[in-house]
């Protein structure tokens, strides 16, 4: 069985864990206050995730909410270092 198929098969075991887990934390302390701003950052899948989550949020009227995806976090880290280094 290759590393693809292994993954795929441990999806439902992982999604039993993760909701096990919200339920014992509490989900609702886990997500941000209402109102609060955030930034979702997701690559490939995570990032689809991150931009539902995103849009859902704002429809909701939760707060801003932006997704971005890793390789744009790259280039705003680099972007705002360049700045901070022109700065002095």
């Amino acid at each position: 069985m290759n590393r693809t198929t292994k993954e795929i098969e441990s999806q439902p075991a992982c999604w039993r864990r993760a909701a096990k887990l919200a339920a014992e934390l509490g989900t609702v302390a886990a997500l941000p206050e209402r109102g609060a701003d955030v930034a979702v950052v997701g690559c490939g899948t995570s990032f689809y995730i991150a931009q539902a989550y995103a849009a859902l949020r704002e429809s909701e009227d939760q707060g801003l909410s932006a997704a971005r995806d890793r390789s744009a976090r790259f280039t705003m880290a680099a972007a705002a270092a360049m700045a901070l280094w022109s700065y002095f």
